[in-house]
């Protein structure tokens, strides 16, 4: 849980390495001490409405987690009549990618005055797009024994208490043979590189509402002759420039140009 949460911190923009993220998880930990947390559940509907189940394929109905939730919330509904594609979202992130995602979150702010930076958002959709940066392999997280000694004993209250077994039914972890220093092979010259492009204050990227805006405004005043020609072009121009693709932009800009 601890690394699925670094994975989200990256995506929202932290810049830190797993080794510095949560580094004072106490026991007393609201969202690691799941015997506390539900507790506080079975203390507002009780017991009887609490049924617990393990996050796991391997104990999913089907190894389908939105199976698994429909055999206890509507066990008689008649499954033939829903669909159960599969769409891929949320993935794991592996080690080379946090080091991206760490290495653009550094060299750029996240916002632009008030604004969320649309560049930095830019940059790493398309970075995560290129199949030959992610090397694949999972973070490495060193105090994911520590962690799950730390909370051994609440884990098994949490078990005897909502599933009625005096067992820990999370898999002990094993040790990570992979050195994260061989993971991170050739990253590290990717990295440098990432830094030097996007921490460059003239890349800048426009979010579609700007594009939007910029179109339909060089097109209005130039229907209300409030700019010239020239101007409206220039505008068009720039608009052009961040959506290429755009064919009102274009067939706009071929009606002035010729």
């Amino acid at each position: 849980m601890r690394t699925s949460l670094y994975s989200t911190a990256l995506k929202v923009h932290s810049s830190v390495d797993i080794e510095s993220f949560q580094k004072n998880v106490k026991l007393e930990s609201h969202y690691y001490n799941y015997f506390k947390f539900l507790g506080k559940w079975e203390a507002a509907f009780g017991i009887d409405a609490i049924h617990a189940r393990l996050f796991d394929p391997r104990s999913f109905v089907d190894g389908d987690i939105r199976k698994d939730f429909l055999s206890v919330a509507l066990p008689d509904l008649e499954e033939s009549a829903l669909t159960f594609e599969t769409r891929t979202a949320n993935e794991s992130m592996s080690t080379s990618m946090a080091r991206i995602y760490q290495t653009v979150n550094s060299a750029r702010a996240r916002y632009v005055g008030r604004f969320r930076d649309p560049t930095t958002e830019e940059v790493l959709s398309r970075l995560s797009e290129l199949a030959f940066l992610d090397n694949g392999q999972p973070i490495v997280d060193r105090r994911q024994e520590a962690m799950f000694e730390l909370f051994y004993e609440s884990n098994l209250d949490f078990f005897e208490r909502y599933f009625g077994t005096r067992d820990n039914l999370f898999l002990r972890p094993t040790p990570n043979s992979a050195d994260e220093r061989d993971l991170n092979l050739g990253i590290d010259q990717v990295c440098e590189l990432i830094e030097k492009l996007v921490g460059h204050t003239r890349l800048i990227a426009l979010q579609n509402k700007e594009i939007n805006g910029i179109r339909d405004l060089a097109t209005r005043l130039h229907d209300e002759n409030a700019i010239s020609k020239a101007e409206t072009v220039f505008l068009l121009r720039i608009a052009h420039r961040a959506r290429p693709n755009g064919g009102q932009i274009a067939a706009r800009l071929q009606d002035l140009t010729g």
